[in-house]
């Protein structure tokens, strides 16, 4: 009978889809910066809701025709870290209702119509309770 009580507490839960739009607002609210994606999914094992965002295109190119410099790197390099810190930043905020959740974030890399593998990165947050 336990089980089955703790079945139906899990089947209520819901994330608060609004509430985590406005933890990542910053993403959502520069379209013409970022694209962001929401899904969810609810499988036997979890109930999860995430989020897919646009890395700032870094504009790097894996192709021996295009050469940089250091300090192009480290440019591209600042602006990278400062976006994974805003995610971080969210992510925190989201915590702050759902402390009890897990995250789990990875990152896909974008082919461009010729092929060049880019440095442009589609990373995904989704945050996960266990049922």
């Amino acid at each position: 009978m336990k089980h089955l009580r703790k079945y139906n507490e899990n089947q209520k839960f819901e994330f608060d889809e609004e509430y985590i739009k406005e933890c990542f607002i910053e993403f959502f609210d520069d379209p013409n910066k970022y694209d962001v994606y929401e899904e969810a999914d609810i499988t036997n094992e979890y109930i999860e809701h995430g989020l897919g965002i646009n890395c700032p295109d870094l504009e790097i190119y894996n192709t021996h025709e295009t050469t940089y410099n250091v300090s192009d790197f480290i440019k591209i390099s600042e602006e990278l870290t400062e976006f994974y810190k805003e995610i971080e930043v969210c992510i925190e905020k989201v915590k702050i209702k759902y402390p009890d959740v897990d995250v789990v974030l990875y990152q896909q890399n974008y082919d461009k119509n010729n092929g060049d593998l880019t440095g442009t990165r589609f990373v995904w947050v989704k945050f996960r309770k266990n049922i």
